[in-house]
């Protein structure tokens, strides 16, 4: 009996620590590459999320770029909601959502797959650079049209309006 159990050889705690660190080794290699890729896969879907906040809030903002576009009579009953409404920003709170300058709406139109801790969604309202060239464009348009045609000059701002978002890291 004796002869039988030292015949037969173990493994030592030496060979076991060695082959656990290997095990490991290979174990965080592997997951590495899991995790690498399932991020990737995540990245069109982030991406569209953030393509579709970008959208909504250019739709948005279409009635105070364009107010003369929209017949709030077909919408609304009353008049002074619609006016109302474009006294708000785009969250609701007080405030021109066309004022120049930077607008924070990440309170309300952040997408939800994005932590709020590690995104942002602003929008920029600058005067168009080329809103000059455009609005001589209209009055010599309009001129062509009828002789007795005036241009209102106050009417025809434009706006370029700049969106940045940022989402878990990824930025448009």
């Amino acid at each position: 009996m004796k002869r039988i159990l030292k015949s037969k050889k173990g493994v030592s705690l030496l060979e076991g620590l060695i082959a656990l660190l290997l095990l490991a080794l290979v174990a965080t290699g592997t997951f590495g590459v899991l995790l690498s890729v399932s991020r990737k896969s995540s990245t069109p879907d982030i991406r569209e999320e953030m393509i579709l906040a970008i959208e909504k809030a250019n739709q948005m903002l279409q009635p105070y770029i364009y107010p003369d576009t929209i017949d709030a009579s077909e919408e609304f009953d009353d008049d002074s909601y619609y006016e109302e409404m474009l006294d708000k920003d785009l969250c609701g709170f007080d405030g021109s959502a066309i004022e120049l300058g930077s607008h924070d709406i990440e309170s309300c139109l952040l997408p939800p797959i994005c932590d709020p801790d590690n995104s942002f969604f602003t929008y920029t309202v600058e005067t168009d650079s080329n809103s000059a060239r455009n609005l001589l464009n209209d009055i010599d348009l309009a001129k062509k049209e009828d002789d007795s045609t005036a241009v209102d000059v106050q009417d025809k701002t434009r706006y370029k309006i700049k969106f940045q978002i940022g989402c878990n890291g990824f930025t448009l």
